[in-house]
């Protein structure tokens, strides 16, 4: 039968632990690990006095006593199991508090730190005083989720899941207010989303349409545009939309670039545009987007879908049906790039509205004489041009 687990051995775990030093587990073979299981086995011990001062002393060892922990867990004797399987998160838990505590004290950077997680971060987004900043927050609230990117991916699509849906249900609440949402949950669901395929593609309860309803939050809407922490914001967006391969983060990542005039997502655009396999309604997004973001010298990279016949999308303008088609948006965007107006080369639904980036709808023609007309307008203006 299993004796009784204090709580009171939870509660004095930050107390015990809060000011030692992080240190790395133990090879199975070394004196630590030796005491540690020893320290286990005291777990299963008749006397409680004993039992509880074992429990203490292996939160105490923090991570170091994990692999004896986890070995515990599987002990034939339950109480050694049940006491095991409670003390580990509480020790990985007060071991990470000492470990993001000595993060956050080394402000130069000079130390080795092996937060879970850092060494992915540093490289998709900077190692900055702000960037570190954002990364304490991330592991403040989201710790769990990384940890689990890091150690156990086959299980990350499903907590990647639950965590989006907690996040939301905290939304919710009535006293969660109409800001609820917190820049660090929002990170946290970035950052995670550039780990393995299980993450990038999630397809349950459809995560990535509430992954990108998060975007248009105010919280992160000002992050993205400004504050002390816009530019580890920016960087870990991009990075998350650089692996996007689902069509709905595609479109809501180009989105989000266009209306917040992320200059630095242009070459993700032109890599989307270019990709054989992107599809034609994300090829059409990718050249607007080149169109917001980029400049003159990208011209050139329209030439090759100045031929393609591609449909895209049909309107309805004054009781009168237009197509759009690749070539279309391509020529728009390109007229625009040049420094001209679209509305002066014939295209009939920019007279009385601007050049709109989010969409293509606009940009088509009610018949291929009017579009032959307009595309041969674009070639005589580029054959006037001085050769480079």
């Amino acid at each position: 039968m299993v004796r009784i687990f204090l709580a009171g051995v939870v509660l004095l775990a930050g107390g015990a632990f809060s000011s030692a030093a992080p240190s790395p587990a133990p090879p199975t073979n070394s004196p630590e690990f030796q005491q540690a299981l020893s320290l286990i086995r005291q777990l299963g011990d008749d006397s409680f006095r004993v039992r509880e001062h074992a429990s203490r002393q292996l939160i105490q060892m923090g991570r170091a006593a994990k692999p004896a922990l986890l070995r515990g867990i599987a002990d034939a004797n339950a109480e050694i199991a049940e006491r095991s399987r409670r003390l580990l998160p509480v020790a990985r838990e007060a071991d990470l508090k000492a470990r993001i505590e000595a993060f956050t004290q080394d402000k130069d950077g000079k130390a080795t730190h092996d937060l879970p997680g850092w060494a992915r971060y540093q490289k998709l987004v900077g190692a900055d005083a702000a960037s570190r900043a954002l990364f304490v927050e991330i592991l403040d609230t989201n710790s769990a989720l990384v940890e689990v990117a890091e150690e156990e991916p086959r299980l990350l699509a499903e907590r990647y899941t639950q965590r989006l849906q907690e996040i939301q249900m905290a939304m919710q609440r009535p006293s969660s207010g109409v800001n609820a949402l917190r820049l660090a949950d929002v990170a946290a669901l970035l950052f995670v989303g550039t780990y393995g395929e299980e993450a990038k593609t999630p397809n349950r309860n459809n995560v990535n349409v509430f992954v990108g309803n998060f975007f248009y939050q105010k919280v992160f809407r000002d992050a993205l545009t400004g504050g002390t922490q816009n530019e580890p914001v920016r960087r870990l967006f991009l990075a998350w939309m650089d692996v996007r391969t689902d069509l709905t983060s595609l479109q809501q990542g180009l989105q989000v670039a266009i209306q917040c005039d992320l200059k630095a997502a242009l070459p993700i655009a032109r890599k989307m545009a270019s990709a054989k396999e992107t599809v034609p309604f994300m090829k059409g997004m990718a050249l607007l987007a080149i169109g917001k973001l980029g400049g003159k010298e990208q011209i050139a990279d329209l030439e090759p879908f100045l031929a393609d016949e591609t449909v895209l999308g049909n309107a309805n303008f004054n009781n009168v049906m237009s197509s759009t088609q690749m070539r279309d948006v391509a020529l728009a965007v390109g007229i625009h790039l040049s420094g001209q107006q679209p509305k002066d080369h014939g295209f009939e639904m920019l007279q009385q509205q601007p050049l709109n980036f989010s969409y293509f709808y606009n940009l088509g023609f009610a018949d291929d004489a009017k579009r032959t007309a307009a595309h041969a307008k674009w070639k005589e203006w580029v054959a006037k041009q001085p050769k480079k």
